[in-house]
Protein backbone atom coordinates (compact mmCIF):
# COMPACT_ATOMS: atom_id res chain seq x y z
CA UNK A 1 0.00 0.00 0.00
CA UNK A 2 1.38 3.35 -0.98
CA UNK A 3 1.93 5.81 1.83
CA UNK A 4 2.29 9.34 0.42
CA UNK A 5 5.22 11.41 1.50
CA UNK A 6 4.51 14.83 2.93
CA UNK A 7 6.54 17.95 2.42
CA UNK A 8 5.50 20.92 4.56
CA UNK A 9 6.10 24.43 3.23
CA UNK A 10 6.41 27.40 5.52
CA UNK A 11 6.86 31.10 4.98
CA UNK A 12 9.75 32.52 6.98
CA UNK A 13 10.59 36.10 7.93
CA UNK A 14 14.40 35.91 8.43
CA UNK A 15 16.72 38.04 10.49
CA UNK A 16 19.14 39.36 7.90
CA UNK A 17 22.85 39.17 8.67
CA UNK A 18 24.26 41.17 5.79
CA UNK A 19 22.89 44.20 4.00
CA UNK A 20 23.74 44.54 0.32
CA UNK A 21 22.98 47.73 -1.64
CA UNK A 22 21.53 47.22 -5.09
CA UNK A 23 23.77 46.40 -8.05
CA UNK A 24 26.73 45.17 -6.10
CA UNK A 25 28.26 48.20 -4.45
CA UNK A 26 31.16 47.03 -2.29
CA UNK A 27 30.22 48.83 0.93
CA UNK A 28 28.15 46.81 3.39
CA UNK A 29 26.63 46.98 6.84
CA UNK A 30 26.96 43.97 9.13
CA UNK A 31 24.24 43.50 11.72
CA UNK A 32 25.66 42.84 15.18
CA UNK A 33 25.18 39.49 16.93
CA UNK A 34 21.75 39.27 18.43
CA UNK A 35 18.57 41.01 17.24
CA UNK A 36 18.82 44.66 16.25
CA UNK A 37 15.61 45.35 18.12
CA UNK A 38 13.95 43.54 21.05
CA UNK A 39 10.77 42.96 19.03
CA UNK A 40 12.55 41.17 16.13
CA UNK A 41 11.73 37.48 15.77
CA UNK A 42 11.28 34.68 13.27
CA UNK A 43 7.68 33.80 12.54
CA UNK A 44 6.47 30.70 10.68
CA UNK A 45 3.19 30.40 8.82
CA UNK A 46 1.87 27.08 7.56
CA UNK A 47 0.99 27.30 3.86
CA UNK A 48 0.26 23.84 2.47
CA UNK A 49 1.35 20.20 2.44
CA UNK A 50 2.43 18.58 -0.81
CA UNK A 51 1.29 14.97 -1.08
CA UNK A 52 1.66 12.17 -3.58
CA UNK A 53 4.26 10.16 -5.48
CA UNK A 54 5.61 13.36 -7.05
CA UNK A 55 7.05 14.27 -3.64
CA UNK A 56 10.25 12.31 -4.11
CA UNK A 57 12.61 14.06 -1.69
CA UNK A 58 13.36 17.42 -0.12
CA UNK A 59 12.44 20.51 -2.18
CA UNK A 60 15.46 21.80 -4.09
CA UNK A 61 13.94 24.60 -6.15
CA UNK A 62 10.52 25.92 -5.23
CA UNK A 63 8.35 28.87 -6.25
CA UNK A 64 4.82 29.98 -5.46
CA UNK A 65 3.04 31.63 -8.38
CA UNK A 66 0.62 34.58 -8.04
CA UNK A 67 -2.38 32.27 -8.53
CA UNK A 68 -1.26 30.01 -5.66
CA UNK A 69 0.18 27.16 -7.72
CA UNK A 70 3.62 25.87 -6.76
CA UNK A 71 6.51 24.69 -8.92
CA UNK A 72 8.94 22.31 -7.22
CA UNK A 73 12.07 20.34 -8.07
CA UNK A 74 13.25 17.74 -5.56
CA UNK A 75 16.66 16.80 -4.20
CA UNK A 76 18.76 14.84 -5.05
CA UNK A 77 17.87 14.49 -8.74
CA UNK A 78 16.28 17.84 -9.55
CA UNK A 79 15.77 16.64 -13.12
CA UNK A 80 12.13 17.69 -13.49
CA UNK A 81 9.77 20.39 -12.26
CA UNK A 82 6.38 19.38 -10.85
CA UNK A 83 3.32 21.61 -10.64
CA UNK A 84 1.11 21.55 -7.55
CA UNK A 85 -2.30 23.18 -7.17
CA UNK A 86 -2.90 25.67 -4.33
CA UNK A 87 -4.36 22.86 -2.18
CA UNK A 88 -1.14 20.81 -2.49
CA UNK A 89 -2.46 18.27 -5.01
CA UNK A 90 -0.04 17.47 -7.83
CA UNK A 91 -1.21 18.56 -11.27
CA UNK A 92 1.65 16.92 -13.17
CA UNK A 93 4.95 17.74 -14.83
CA UNK A 94 5.70 21.38 -15.61
CA UNK A 95 9.09 20.63 -17.20
CA UNK A 96 10.46 17.21 -18.17
CA UNK A 97 14.08 16.00 -17.84
CA UNK A 98 16.50 16.36 -20.73
CA UNK A 99 18.80 18.72 -22.60
CA UNK A 100 16.46 19.92 -25.35
CA UNK A 101 14.37 23.11 -25.49
CA UNK A 102 11.90 23.19 -22.61
CA UNK A 103 13.58 20.27 -20.84
CA UNK A 104 15.54 20.64 -17.60
CA UNK A 105 18.47 19.08 -15.73
CA UNK A 106 19.29 19.56 -12.03
CA UNK A 107 17.05 22.52 -11.31
CA UNK A 108 18.60 24.39 -8.37
CA UNK A 109 16.37 27.46 -8.23
CA UNK A 110 13.01 28.67 -9.55
CA UNK A 111 12.15 32.37 -9.61
CA UNK A 112 8.75 33.88 -10.51
CA UNK A 113 9.29 37.00 -12.62
CA UNK A 114 7.27 40.22 -12.65
CA UNK A 115 4.10 39.46 -14.55
CA UNK A 116 3.35 35.76 -14.89
CA UNK A 117 6.49 34.15 -16.34
CA UNK A 118 8.87 31.83 -14.48
CA UNK A 119 12.68 31.62 -14.57
CA UNK A 120 14.16 28.14 -14.00
CA UNK A 121 17.89 27.86 -13.28
CA UNK A 122 19.36 24.56 -14.50
CA UNK A 123 22.73 23.59 -13.07
CA UNK A 124 22.81 20.46 -15.20
CA UNK A 125 22.44 22.31 -18.50
CA UNK A 126 24.32 25.48 -17.41
CA UNK A 127 21.41 27.64 -18.53
CA UNK A 128 18.28 29.42 -17.40
CA UNK A 129 14.92 28.92 -19.10
CA UNK A 130 11.96 31.30 -19.07
CA UNK A 131 8.53 29.62 -19.16
CA UNK A 132 5.01 30.96 -19.38
CA UNK A 133 2.48 30.01 -16.63
CA UNK A 134 1.51 26.79 -18.44
CA UNK A 135 5.08 25.56 -18.92
CA UNK A 136 5.64 26.68 -22.52
CA UNK A 137 9.24 27.72 -23.19
CA UNK A 138 9.75 31.41 -24.04
CA UNK A 139 13.56 31.70 -24.18
CA UNK A 140 16.81 30.42 -22.70
CA UNK A 141 20.20 31.93 -21.91
CA UNK A 142 23.49 30.58 -20.62
CA UNK A 143 24.46 31.04 -16.98
CA UNK A 144 28.05 31.05 -15.69
CA UNK A 145 27.54 28.61 -12.80
CA UNK A 146 25.12 27.05 -10.34
CA UNK A 147 22.52 29.51 -9.02
CA UNK A 148 21.10 28.78 -5.56
CA UNK A 149 18.95 31.88 -4.93
CA UNK A 150 18.07 35.14 -6.63
CA UNK A 151 16.19 38.40 -6.34
CA UNK A 152 15.07 40.72 -9.13
CA UNK A 153 16.25 44.31 -8.75
CA UNK A 154 14.20 47.39 -9.59
CA UNK A 155 16.41 47.88 -12.66
CA UNK A 156 15.55 44.50 -14.14
CA UNK A 157 18.83 42.76 -13.23
CA UNK A 158 19.26 39.93 -10.72
CA UNK A 159 21.25 39.57 -7.53
CA UNK A 160 22.19 35.89 -7.42
CA UNK A 161 23.85 33.56 -4.95
CA UNK A 162 25.84 31.06 -6.94
CA UNK A 163 29.01 29.05 -7.41
CA UNK A 164 30.92 30.49 -10.38
CA UNK A 165 33.74 28.15 -11.54
CA UNK A 166 36.50 30.68 -12.18
CA UNK A 167 39.63 31.62 -10.24
CA UNK A 168 38.59 35.22 -9.67
CA UNK A 169 35.10 34.22 -8.42
CA UNK A 170 36.12 31.55 -5.90
CA UNK A 171 34.94 32.51 -2.43
CA UNK A 172 32.69 35.27 -3.78
CA UNK A 173 29.08 34.10 -3.33
CA UNK A 174 27.04 37.08 -4.59
CA UNK A 175 26.81 38.44 -8.12
CA UNK A 176 24.80 40.89 -10.19
CA UNK A 177 23.53 39.28 -13.39
CA UNK A 178 21.96 40.88 -16.45
CA UNK A 179 18.86 39.28 -18.05
CA UNK A 180 21.16 37.73 -20.68
CA UNK A 181 23.18 35.85 -18.02
CA UNK A 182 26.29 38.03 -18.05
CA UNK A 183 27.75 39.24 -14.75
CA UNK A 184 28.37 42.91 -14.01
CA UNK A 185 29.65 42.69 -10.42
CA UNK A 186 30.66 40.14 -7.76
CA UNK A 187 30.87 40.80 -4.04
CA UNK A 188 30.34 39.44 -0.52
CA UNK A 189 33.61 37.55 -0.05
CA UNK A 190 33.67 34.74 2.49
CA UNK A 191 35.31 35.57 5.79
CA UNK A 192 39.05 35.40 5.31
CA UNK A 193 38.58 34.89 1.57
CA UNK A 194 38.61 31.12 2.08
CA UNK A 195 36.77 28.71 -0.21
CA UNK A 196 36.28 25.07 0.80
CA UNK A 197 35.25 22.73 -2.05
CA UNK A 198 34.46 20.10 0.57
CA UNK A 199 32.11 22.51 2.38
CA UNK A 200 30.10 24.18 -0.40
CA UNK A 201 27.36 25.28 2.00
CA UNK A 202 29.71 27.97 3.38
CA UNK A 203 28.90 30.09 0.33
CA UNK A 204 25.12 29.63 0.56
CA UNK A 205 23.07 32.78 1.09
CA UNK A 206 19.35 33.49 1.24
CA UNK A 207 18.24 36.65 -0.54
CA UNK A 208 15.22 38.87 0.03
CA UNK A 209 14.18 42.19 -1.46
CA UNK A 210 12.97 45.01 0.78
CA UNK A 211 10.37 45.82 -1.90
CA UNK A 212 12.15 49.02 -2.88
CA UNK A 213 15.70 49.10 -4.22
CA UNK A 214 17.76 46.94 -1.87
CA UNK A 215 18.45 43.25 -1.32
CA UNK A 216 19.21 41.54 1.97
CA UNK A 217 21.49 38.52 2.20
CA UNK A 218 21.54 36.06 5.11
CA UNK A 219 23.63 32.99 5.86
CA UNK A 220 21.25 30.05 6.47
Amino acid sequence: TYRPRVSTLVAMVPLALLFLPELGAQNRVTVADGPACPACNISLQHIVELRGPEVEGEPLGIARLPDGRMLVSFFPRGDRVYEFLPNGVARGLYAEPGEGPGEVAYVTHIRPLPGDSVLVFEGGNARASVFDPEGRLARTFRIPGRVLDSEVTSRGAFVINGDIPSVEKLGVPLHVMRPDGSLTASFGELEGGLWRPDLPYLSMRRLASDGRSRVWSAMP
